[in-house]
């Protein structure tokens, strides 16, 4: 299994490091893409994933990970 993060710092990027390899089987690989700020990856998203639709591998899985910035959740 290949698993692909998407991002929106650099913050977000280095627990991954340290945090994906101890959580996930031997052998699962990973990769980690940073976007710069929530309003990109936002604005990217749609376009990343309609290119992955193309060709994703059937053991690849994709994650999309945004954090809270204390915005009202509910908007």
């Amino acid at each position: 299994m290949h698993i692909e993060f998407l991002v929106e710092d650099l913050s977000t990027e280095a627990a991954l490091e340290l945090l994906v390899p101890k959580i996930v089987d031997v052998g699962t690989s990973f990769a980690t893409h940073v976007f710069g700020s929530k309003s990109t990856l936002l604005a990217k998203l749609e376009a990343r994933l309609r290119s992955y639709s193309h060709w994703l591998p059937p053991t690849w899985r994709i994650i999309v990970v945004v954090d809270e910035d204390r915005a009202d959740c509910r908007a």
